[in-house]
């Protein structure tokens, strides 16, 4: 299927920009060879017109069909699961397409749940694993639950929540990776809230050998505004909560955080006079100590 015969031809035209009339016309005339059929099938899943796909599987377009670039089947559920067409990716699930269709990328199955995760199309995500799609699938460098790793890499946090319905694995890592990886990258990126996500799912809120602490000190020294707009959820996650805040002290020696910017945020941590009491209690930093009773 040509760039050419998709701009001349009318069938091909007419399933491109779901003019579904038009296509039931000249399918009564006879006017589509069954490779056009097909074609027109995975342009029309491709933009998303669910009612011109429903025609085209009345009139045996094959579900499975390849597009002209690659050999892989089932082209039309990749393009139209790429793209956020959840309505229509649901009619070609139904009308038996493979919702483990492979990658013609990297040849791994499970392309479009975790092209559709990466891309953020919830929709879509929740219609493919409905209908079985694998949450753990991995992909090209061994790492599983891929889609897990895309969802909390870009931060969206009900993408990852979804996942995490399904029995997505936390702990997934690549084959010569740590364990954690997922929650260590998303915070290493800043995604704080979903990293509470994920440390809330595997009941691992301050627990000694997830490196939270570790990693949300370095954090306060690469992105430390991420950690001062988040600085209540950094101190509820963390094991020792005067790590978060020597982290942050720190950048306000360096100028990178002005004072009252972060005592500000830790204001709205404050419950009680006996936490913030608690919380020196803990901090041995003397200077520290004295801005917190000043600020809070």
């Amino acid at each position: 299927m040509s760039d050419a015969n998709q701009k001349t031809d009318p069938f091909l035209v007419a399933a491109k920009h779901g003019h579904t009339e038009t296509v039931r016309i000249l399918l009564q005339s006879g006017a589509s060879l069954n490779r056009n059929l097909d074609a027109a099938l995975v342009l029309s899943a491709e933009h998303g017109h669910t009612e011109t796909v429903r025609l085209l599987l009345k009139h045996k377009a094959n579900v499975h069909a390849c597009s002209d670039w690659n050999a892989f089947p089932d082209a039309a559920l990749r393009d139209a699961a790429k793209h956020g067409h959840a309505e229509t990716v649901r009619v070609l699930l139904e009308a038996k397409a493979d919702v483990r269709s492979s990658s013609p990328y990297d040849g791994l199955p499970d392309f479009s749940l975790r092209g559709a995760a990466q891309l953020g199309y919830i929709e879509t995500v929740r219609v493919l694993l409905e209908h079985k799609a694998d949450v753990h699938a991995g992909d090209a460098r061994d790492f599983q639950d891929a889609a897990l790793r895309w969802a909390a890499a870009s931060g969206n946090t009900n993408m990852v929540r979804l996942l995490l319905e399904y029995k997505a694995n936390v702990h997934a890592c690549g084959a010569r990776e740590l364990p954690e990886r997922i929650l260590l990258q998303t915070i290493q990126i800043g995604h704080i809230a979903v990293a509470e996500l994920l440390l809330n799912e595997c009941g691992m809120v301050g627990a000694m050998y997830v490196p939270f602490d570790f990693v949300a000190s370095h954090l306060c020294v690469t992105r430390p505004r991420v950690v001062v707009d988040n600085v209540a959820r950094c101190m509820r996650l963390a094991r020792r909560p005067d790590s978060i805040l020597h982290g942050l002290f720190d950048t306000t020696k360096s100028g990178s955080t002005p004072y009252n910017t972060l005592f500000h945020h830790l204001q709205m941590v404050r419950k009680s006079w006996m936490n913030v009491v608690s919380l020196v209690s803990c901090c041995c930093c003397t200077d520290l100590c004295e801005l917190i009773l000043h600020y809070v």
